[in-house]
C-alpha cells in the first residue's frame, strides 16, 4: 500500500534526471515520464520494473554509469 500522499503537495517528486521523472500522484500510483511518455504504475510494478531493467543493465556490454541527481543518487 502506498504512504499517505501530503495534501499540499499532491505530485511528489521522487527523482528526476533530464527529461526522466519518477514522481507520485494524489492517487498514491507512481509515475515514470519519459519525455513524452508516462507510465503509471502500482508500487509492486514499479519494483518489477526495476528488477528488470537491473537485470539488464548488469547484462549489458555497457558500464553502468551511476549519476546524482538533486534528490540523491542513481544507480
Amino acid at each position: 500500500m502506498a504512504p499517505p500522499i501530503d495534501e499540499s503537495n499532491p505530485y511528489q517528486v521522487l527523482a528526476e534526471q533530464g527529461d526522466i521523472s519518477i514522481y507520485r500522484c494524489d492517487q498514491g500510483c507512481l509515475h515514470l515520464q519519459f519525455g513524452n511518455i508516462n507510465l503509471r504504475l502500482e508500487d509492486d510494478e514499479f519494483e518489477d520494473l526495476v528488477a528488470v531493467i537491473s537485470a539488464a543493465a548488469r547484462k549489458s556490454n555497457r558500464p553502468l554509469v551511476v549519476k546524482s541527481t538533486k534528490f540523491g543518487r542513481v544507480q
